[in-house]
């Protein structure tokens, strides 16, 4: 029997997969392009340190300690024993963004056909600030993936009212409650979207029960992260007034000039410098588009979510604006976009296309050198918050350190430092505590018990707090004689200013400085040596506060 040659456009319907396959391709190029080119951050290392603390409960001990929720560091313990390397580690995020572009065409694909699915992928697959911070190992993109799971499995239950699909909200929403506090931001958008989807769709008592009946695992959850966590360590807590005073303080929002570029700031952040600018149109054409169409409670899931990152802005208790903080908002910004798509797809194709190479060809030059921004206005922003310490820096402080480790002497570094480092200490680490001292191969480590060195505080200043480190190594090793001799260096690596030139300008009270010697200064890394000439140790410091 003769064949019939299948038309053009039923032979391309058999190939609607490929583009999305080449955003797929292109997101994993773009998150593994540079993966080690950077070594960890101290906040990476802090995460690194928990995760790897020598048994479960110290783990758990220990992240009821910092400012998220536990279930990254049990990812992370896990992931950890399959691996080690840098790339491996961060293999984890990347695998996470991975399967972030994934969901988000499928949650576009569910409200707005295809058009809307490729185009939420596209913007998750190119965001410069979800491509960075899925080169970190950081729980962002995971928290990322559960929300985004929240929502879609919302939207399938809605559309479909199958019960699976309300268990599948249900446990995604628990996980992502668990694994970073930002979730909680989403909970009154996914409120006011219930109300909305159960008024405009006439549910019946039936259908208001079940959905209650799945919202009791996070409320379950929410109490014992609120009354374990929360309420008890975080709230009023010293290191919530640090951060509200210091890295948090630029995006607090006090009146209206503050809240006005917002918004404006977390699209330069994500977007990139310039490209924002373009795509402001697109989400306020969307927020239309959402109003007139049948899917209103995604209007009122994105708007509950704007509102309450407002609010918790002016009531300092949680950021707004260009900082990695607000990844979260990501999904409630392409969802307007990923609408105003699916409007004009289904209205006059040319018409997009045309806006979209405008947009592109646009953005393409936005993105240029020089243009709106010194540097390149892509990732410039983003990638300056996390990739800090270039491997080239890192590897030649390495093995200096480790050279070192092997001869007697004295390392004093700042929990910042100690953090960055972790991978490198390894298990002798745990021989003390992040406030030291703690012997590495045959020198000692001492860990000064702040954050990064205080400048302003005189109590508590570098000078000081190496005169107290170095007298008590002193009378360790020889019952209390000076310790002028010894072999002394001192390492900063993180965002902390230069020591080196503080230390330089601000001599001690006594009014001498220690002279320093074998300097080796990378980019936010230094490490250099301590020669104490002329000091009598005794005298600056009688009581060595070390443990």
């Amino acid at each position: 029997m003769e064949q019939t040659v299948p038309s053009f456009i039923e032979a391309a319907k058999g190939y609607r997969w490929m583009p999305m396959l080449f955003v797929l391709f292109v997101g994993l190029g773009l998150r593994l392009h540079g993966l080690g080119d950077w070594w960890f951050n101290p906040d990476e290392g802090l995460h690194f340190d928990i995760a790897t603390q020598p048994s479960f409960p110290e783990m758990i001990r220990v992240s009821l300690d910092q400012a998220n929720p536990p279930l990254f560091y049990p990812l992370l313990r896990v992931w950890n024993s399959l691996g080690e390397g840098i790339y491996w580690l961060r293999l984890l995020s990347v695998l996470a963004g991975m399967a972030s572009i994934w969901i988000s065409y499928l949650l576009g694909r569910q409200w707005g056909g295809p058009a809307a699915g490729l185009t939420a992928a596209l913007l998750m697959a190119l965001t410069p600030g979800a491509v960075v911070l899925s080169q970190v190992l950081r729980q962002y993109t995971i928290a990322l993936v559960f929300q985004l799971l929240t929502v879609l499995f919302m939207t399938r239950y809605i559309h479909r009212f199958r019960k699976q699909d309300l268990w599948g909200y249900a446990v995604s929403l628990v996980l992502a409650l668990l694994c970073h506090y930002a979730t909680l931001l989403i909970l009154p958008g996914l409120a006011v979207a219930w109300v909305v989807a159960a008024y405009t769709r006439r549910w019946g008592r039936s259908d208001l029960k079940a959905m209650l009946f799945a919202h009791i695992p996070s409320a379950i959850a929410f109490f014992l992260v609120f009354g374990l966590h929360i309420g008890p360590r975080l709230l009023g807590s010293s290191l919530q007034q640090d951060a509200v005073d210091t890295y948090l303080k630029p995006y607090w929002i006090s009146n209206m000039r503050d809240m006005l570029p917002a918004i404006p700031e977390l699209l330069r952040y994500l977007y990139g410098t310039g490209i924002h600018w373009l795509l402001l149109p697109w989400i306020v054409f969307g927020l239309i588009t959402l109003a007139g169409s049948r899917d209103l409670w995604l209007l009122g899931l994105c708007l509950g979510v704007a509102a309450t990152a407002f609010a918790m802005a002016a009531l300092r208790l949680y950021p707004l604006g260009g900082t990695r903080h607000s990844l979260y908002m990501l999904p409630f910004l392409f969802i307007p976009i990923a609408d105003a798509v699916r409007y004009l797809a289904c209205r006059n194709g040319r018409v997009l296309i045309a806006l979209l190479v405008l947009c592109a060809l646009a953005g393409y030059g936005l993105s240029r050198p020089g243009l709106t921004d010194p540097e390149s206005g892509f990732v410039t922003q983003a990638a300056e918050l996390e990739k800090i310490i270039p491997m080239t820096d890192f590897l030649k402080l390495q093995s200096q350190l480790l050279q070192l480790s092997h001869a007697p002497g004295l390392i004093i570094i700042d929990q910042e430092t100690y953090y960055a480092l972790a991978p490198v200490f390894g298990a002798a680490r745990f021989a003390g505590s992040t406030e030291g001292p703690f012997p590495w191969n045959r020198r000692m480590v001492c860990v000064y018990p702040h954050w990064r060195w205080e400048y302003q505080n005189r109590k508590n200043a570098p000078w000081n707090y190496l005169f107290q480190c170095t007298e008590g190594y002193g009378r360790s090793r020889n019952g209390g004689e000076g310790t002028q001799e010894a072999d002394i260096r001192m390492v900063r690596m993180g965002w902390s200013p230069s020591l080196i030139e503080w230390i330089k300008a601000h001599p001690s009270p006594e009014g001498s400085v220690p002279v320093l010697t074998d300097i080796e200064q990378g980019i936010n890394s230094e490490l250099f040596r301590i020669h104490l000439q002329g000091h009598s140790l005794a005298n600056l410091s009688p009581q060595w506060n070390g443990r």
